[in-house]
């Protein structure tokens, strides 16, 4: 039998230190700052709040302290960089008793949008990773500075804590290599990483796991269909067995990016999804059917 480490009991007259059971998560984007404060007891929301229009002379600041069951705040001031909006961020949590400098604060997470190929899963930030996060810049030039801000920001306010990096482009890093690959000379696509990363991983990773569950059918042994965002549920590629990404949805075309996939078809309608299907000798007439269909439900 494995003995359990054991807690000493705190000393008469004094408090027993409160457990660390709050995960700060913030989605550091190229002009905005998302984040939600985390009971990872229950997965109750503690506060959440947006920053937006970083760098602007109309910036914003909304935070609303669900825990308190406080009211919304809103402030609209200029804020300069995403380390100001940050630090901001921490000012409204202490307003609420939920600063970055309680012990109740385990972790803090960060949205990174591009990993490479080199991230996989979930990653504790070090130096390496910084530096990682860092050289990829020239692929990802307008979220992945905003991406590191956030985590040197953080680590800054709270060096003691863990800072854990969840990646986009790692839903799809099982995509099969010829999938990934352009049609253009290997070697320039290597020594530049030119290949198809996929994003919004988080997001597909999610809908996958939830459509699964509502379906009954888990989230094993059935390949999975995965929506873009913002393409009102067009589905757009197969997930494999696993959830991670086969195609990217807007790899199909040969667009891949962060932009919708558009295709003309024999109809001359741009479509939201993958290349036209072949159109087999007689059945022009049911495709190009399915094709108007297809344009009425992305209205």
């Amino acid at each position: 039998m494995t003995d359990r480490p054991t807690t000493a009991p705190a000393p008469a007259g004094e408090q027993a230190p409160a457990a660390a059971t709050r995960v700060l998560v913030l989605n550091s984007g190229s002009s905005s700052v998302k984040y939600q404060l985390l009971d990872m007891r229950d997965g109750s929301r503690l506060a959440v709040g947006l920053v937006e229009r970083i760098g602007e002379r109309t910036s914003r600041l909304k935070h609303t302290p669900l825990a308190a069951g406080g009211e919304t705040r809103e402030t609209n001031a200029p804020i300069a960089d995403h380390d100001a909006a940050l630090k901001a961020v921490a000012q409204e949590l202490s307003r609420d008793g939920l600063g970055l400098d309680s012990p109740e604060l385990l972790a803090i997470g960060h949205r990174v949008v591009h990993g490479g190929m080199f991230f996989t899963e979930p990653t504790v930030v070090t130096d390496e990773v910084i530096g990682e996060i860092e050289r990829l810049i020239p692929v990802a030039p307008l979220h992945n500075p905003a991406n590191l801000t956030g985590i040197l920001t953080a680590q800054a306010l709270r060096p003691d804590l863990p800072q854990v990096a969840v990646f986009d482009t790692a839903f799809h890093t099982t995509m099969p290599e010829a999938a990934a690959r352009y049609a253009i000379d290997p070697k320039i696509a290597d020594r530049y990483r030119i290949r198809r990363y996929g994003f919004h991983g988080t997001s597909h990773a999610y809908v996958s796991r939830g459509d699964g569950a509502a379906a009954g059918q888990g989230t094993r042994g059935r390949e999975r269909d995965r929506a873009a965002p913002g393409q009102r549920g067009v589905r757009v590629g197969g997930a494999r067995r696993s959830l991670r990404g086969h195609l990217h949805g807007a790899d199909a075309s040969g667009r891949a990016g962060d932009g919708y996939a558009f295709r003309r078809c024999r109809s001359g309608r741009r479509l939201p999804f993958g290349p036209c299907r072949p159109h087999v000798h007689g059945r022009d007439r049911h495709s190009s059917q399915q094709e108007e269909r297809s344009v009425r439900a992305v209205r």
